[in-house]
């Protein structure tokens, strides 16, 4: 077994490993990968471990990030929330490969001297960011399902329902465009840069090679809340939400999440993956686990000599109060130059 550079963009080999994998999720994708680089420019490659013939064996995609603000680095993978090697078999079988893998990340960023950053725990790195992820296991029954949820969360649903409060599912870009209006508003609610909208109308790749959709819920024929949700590997990942002040009245954003859940059960769709939440938002994580989820730290981690561990419970990087407050306090457009200056750095 050798160690090779494969492009992961165009490469059938990579999107072969990918279908291949049981670690693979949507952020392996070839199709995510190409939207990273045609939106933020991102060189990407992967580095792989190639068996027998030249098949892959086991691989991981790297995005080299080159920013005055953030420094050069490799990451894996920017605007990805879990994302870490993926190989043909369990990684108990495929132990050599593992080893292989690990070593070659130390050698990339001995020899290039920067960083390499995994979104994903490596024993061979350094303890970078940590979050908490959430997993519902999706039931085969709605009765199941519904057993999970809190007596708040049903009592949500049920009140958005009796409002009158529609959800419908969608992939054109139309739907999109709602989504991105819905995702302007909440953004500036709470104080965040504004992704660009051109990476949101991106998504539409996905949402036409059947990788997810968009959910909205109507109130009175008005859009009221969104999600965007991408689907593959049998896992349904909710992974971007927004909600309008009339919405959150209405509880809408619980009824659009329910509708998305029995969809994805429907479809048959092993689980849902809520995302990473900040190990402090305490108020996100306890929404998360009333749909009966189950929370697991998520740990990055760090290689190379400019590495440090981070202490546990440390938080990650965060927006800084006075510039929440200019979003918050400015018109909309404040928050999309914000984003579009900021995020590509960032990642």
């Amino acid at each position: 077994m050798v160690v090779a550079l494969v492009d992961p963009l165009y490469d059938p080999s990579w999107q072969e490993l990918a279908l291949a994998s049981p670690q693979a999720n949507i952020f392996h994708h070839a199709a995510w990968l190409r939207l990273l680089h045609e939106q933020y420019r991102y060189e990407i490659v992967a580095l792989c471990v190639l068996g027998p013939r030249g098949r892959l064996r086991a691989g991981i995609p790297l995005a080299r990030v080159c920013s005055l603000l953030t420094g050069r680095r490799y990451v894996c993978l920017p605007f990805s929330d879990r994302c870490g090697p993926i190989g043909v078999g369990a990684w108990e079988e495929l132990g050599a490969e593992h080893e292989m893998l690990q070593a070659a990340l130390w050698q990339l960023a001995a020899r290039e001297r920067l960083r390499v950053e995994v979104r994903d725990r490596m024993p061979c790195a350094a303890v970078g960011e940590q979050f908490v992820g959430h997993r519902l296991a999706l039931a085969p029954s709605e009765a199941e399902l519904r057993r999970g949820l809190t007596k708040g969360t049903r009592a949500a649903i049920g009140r958005a329902r009796r409002e009158g409060v529609s959800v419908s599912f969608g992939r054109r870009p139309e739907d999109l465009a709602t989504f991105f209006e819905l995702h302007l508003a909440t953004r500036r609610r709470l104080g965040l840069p504004t992704q660009p909208r051109s990476f949101i109308m991106r998504f539409a790749e996905l949402l036409r090679a059947d990788l997810g959709f968009v959910a909205l819920a109507h109130h009175r024929g008005a859009p009221v809340a969104g999600g965007v949700f991408f689907q593959f590997n049998g896992t349904l990942l909710y992974k971007y939400g927004a909600t309008s002040a009339a919405g959150r009245a209405l509880c809408a954003n619980h009824a659009l999440l329910m509708s998305a859940i029995e969809a994805g059960r429907d479809a048959g769709l092993r689980e849902l993956d809520f995302g990473r939440s900040e190990l402090a938002d305490r108020g996100l994580r306890s929404f998360k686990r009333s749909w009966g989820a189950e929370e697991h730290l998520l740990a990055y981690s760090r290689i190379g000599a400019r590495a440090p561990s981070l202490k546990a419970g440390e938080p990650p990087r965060a927006v800084p109060r006075p510039l929440r407050r200019l979003i918050s306090h400015s018109p909309p457009l404040t928050g999309r130059v914000i984003g579009a200056a900021l995020y590509r750095h960032t990642g």
